[in-house]
């Protein structure tokens, strides 16, 4: 007796199954496919539709609301600070002056235009030692421009001895009181972390 060899498979015999095995092709998209109550083979797509109505419609709802990001402005830095200079000095710096009679002068320059100049004359300095002497009172917040001077006649404030260091030192920055630092160089502090400049003469014949 021969065994019977199963036919091709009906359409249904697979009417249970919802979903068909092959993958049609259609509109350019591809999809499982559903019976429909006609027997009919419907494509299935839900996830290329939705993926559409995600994008348009993230789109039209973000593009009306796209608000405009407003500059960040940064203030202006400050200016660095430069510290003054001598452009010019009478009699030459560093050179040995009889102090009978003359005068000291310097022209100073700071690059920065707005700054005030501050002068202190001093002797024997640095370091500080007990000879160190204050000759005359600071000038204080003095305009850029005038040449600034000194009477080497005032040899009473000179500590005792013929021969001495005149020092005239410049700041764009307020001097501190010297008297209450040790430092070896107290006469140079100042205020706002400026740079003191200075500039010597060595003076004979100041009894």
């Amino acid at each position: 007796m021969t065994a019977a060899t199963p036919g091709p498979t009906r359409e249904s015999d697979r009417s249970a199954e919802p979903y068909g095995s092959e993958v049609t092709r259609m509109s350019g998209f591809w999809g499982p496919t559903l019976k429909n109550s006609s027997g009919f083979r419907v494509l299935l797509r839900p996830a290329p539709i939705l993926l559409y109505w995600t994008i348009w419609s993230t789109f039209a709802f973000n593009s009306g609301c796209v608000l405009p990001v407003s500059p960040e402005f940064q203030p202006t830095p400050a200016a660095p600070n430069y510290p003054p200079a001598f452009v010019r000095s009478e009699p030459f710096a560093e050179t040995t002056v009889s102090a009978h009679p003359q005068t000291f002068t310097v022209e100073v320059v700071d690059p920065n235009p707005a700054d005030k100049l501050y002068v202190r004359w001093v002797s024997d300095y640095p370091p500080f030692t007990a000879r160190s002497r204050l000759l005359v009172d600071d000038v204080e917040g003095r305009p850029q421009g005038p040449p600034i001077s000194f009477e080497g006649s005032r040899c009473e404030k000179f500590a005792m001895g013929m021969e001495h260091e005149l020092v005239v030192i410049v700041s764009d920055r307020k001097f501190r009181p010297y008297d209450q630092f040790t430092s070896d160089f107290r006469f140079n502090l100042v205020e706002g972390g400026g740079t003191p400049i200075m500039m010597a003469w060595d003076l004979v014949n100041c009894p």
